[in-house]
């Protein structure tokens, strides 16, 4: 098992001072809530994040994105992530009233199985200058050093200054060296187990068995009243006979193996371009590009995924997501998802927020759900240590905190204590 223990951030965006984001569960009493492990830690597999709006809340997120595409070798500027950072290069504290500080901080706490790691680096965000990069492995008080890299390292010389250009742990992976495992299996996490979500981010796709996107497919009833039934239809040709070239250019496919499906979402969000779902599949007879239609009754009638509703569309997102975590599970090969939402309720009923949120913890043994979100009769479905919190101070900076550093029970209206005040993070000061 794989997952995140803990999320350290500072400078960056609306955030200045560091920040801790933890999932380490501070009640075990409820098995079904929570990842145990032999070393005697127990982790969250959902925790929520509410705040008002410019809080910090999407900050936090935008973080992660951020650091995990410059893990991965990407650039966060170009491609991969949200207009905010194309807009402008350096990411960095916005409210400093003072010269600017360049060194932005991340940090990852991991647990593997039962070991724990600490893969971090402080960098100039708009130089891209890597001035810190660490993997420590952590055992109690004790922190054994695996790597250290970046200008203010030991190991950094005028000589040799390629480890103040970039971060080293994809390249670590490939030069057979001491703890070569270790390094690959974070990077891997970062890779292929962390999904992050937020209104613009890119969708790298799904794959998975073809019978599982079915099933995905067939639960869709349970949550949307109106869609009876998903279809996958062959594409139709056009005069000639030929098959259209799909709508999306620069989709890359990856090899599929025989009774495999995978599945894109692109969303258009005001550009000229129109929401898309792409589906392949390799039935066992070469790889081929389906239409998904969904039907509404009454009336058998049938649409293409780009004229859903904004909330069918992102409830497919979501089921997406969750089963192809779920699936994981069975998976020897693979590990779950830590996936991370920014604004889980955008477009979605209450109801049905709170029913993904169930069947997550009920169908999912060993994943993890992190989302941000205004709605607070999601708090009736939480438990105290899976609620967190976010609002800014005098200084514009935003801090973070957890409801278990309130002294109230566990079983108190946490949604009341929330609206009127008592627990901040609240827009409007109730009179």
């Amino acid at each position: 098992m794989r997952v995140l223990k803990e999320f350290v951030v500072g400078n960056f965006m609306s955030i200045n001072e560091v920040q801790r984001f933890s999932m380490e569960a501070i009640s075990t009493n409820d098995d079904s809530r929570i990842n145990k492990f032999h070393d005697n830690s127990s982790l969250l597999k959902v925790s929520l994040l509410y705040g008002s709006n410019s809080s910090g809340k999407s900050s936090l997120i935008k973080a992660m994105l951020y650091s995990q595409a410059i893990i991965l070798g990407l650039n966060p500027i170009k491609s991969y992530l949200v207009d905010d950072f194309k807009r402008r290069l350096n990411t960095d504290f916005s409210f400093r009233t003072t010269d600017p500080e360049p060194k932005s901080y991340f940090e990852y706490i991991l647990q593997f199985d039962d070991k724990t790691y600490s893969y971090g680096f402080r960098i100039d965000t708009q130089y891209s200058i890597v001035y810190d990069e660490w993997i420590v492995e952590l055992k109690g008080n004790k922190e054994i050093v695996l790597y250290e890299g970046g200008i203010d390292s030991v190991a950094h010389s005028e000589k040799d200054d390629s480890l103040g250009r970039q971060l080293h742990l994809k390249a670590l992976c490939d030069k057979d060296i001491p703890n070569q495992d270790t390094f690959l299996k974070i990077y891997r996490w970062f890779e292929e187990s962390l999904i992050i979500k937020t209104y613009d981010s890119i969708d790298r796709g799904t794959t998975m068995p073809i019978s599982a996107f079915k099933n995905l497919i067939k639960s869709m009833s349970q949550y949307d009243i109106w869609v009876k039934k998903v279809i996958i239809d062959p594409i139709k040709s056009d005069s000639s006979g030929q098959e259209p070239n799909p709508y999306r250019m620069d989709i890359e496919v990856p090899a599929l193996k025989e009774n495999e499906c995978f599945i894109s979402v692109t969303n258009a969000h005001g550009t000229n371009r129109r929401d898309q779902l792409e589906y392949y599949e390799n039935n066992g007879k070469g790889l081929k590009r389906r239409e998904i239609l969904f039907m509404h009754e009454p009336g058998h009638y049938t649409l293409p995924y780009f004229r859903e509703s904004d909330g069918t569309k992102r409830l497919f997102q979501f089921l997406l997501l969750f089963k192809s975590n779920n699936d994981l599970n069975n998976n020897t090969d693979k590990y779950p998802k830590t996936i991370v939402i920014d604004e889980i309720d955008r477009s979605i009923h209450p109801e049905i927020t709170k029913k993904l949120i169930r069947d997550f913890v009920n169908n999912n043994n060993m994943g993890q759900l992190i989302a941000t979100t205004h709605e607070t009769d999601l708090l009736k479905v939480l438990k105290k240590d899976e609620i967190w919190f976010v609002e800014k101070k005098n200084t514009n900076n935003s801090l973070y905190y957890s409801l278990s550093e309130f002294k109230i029970p566990e079983d108190a209206d946490f949604k009341s204590l929330y609206t009127t005040g008592r627990l901040g993070a609240i827009p409007i000061k109730p009179r």
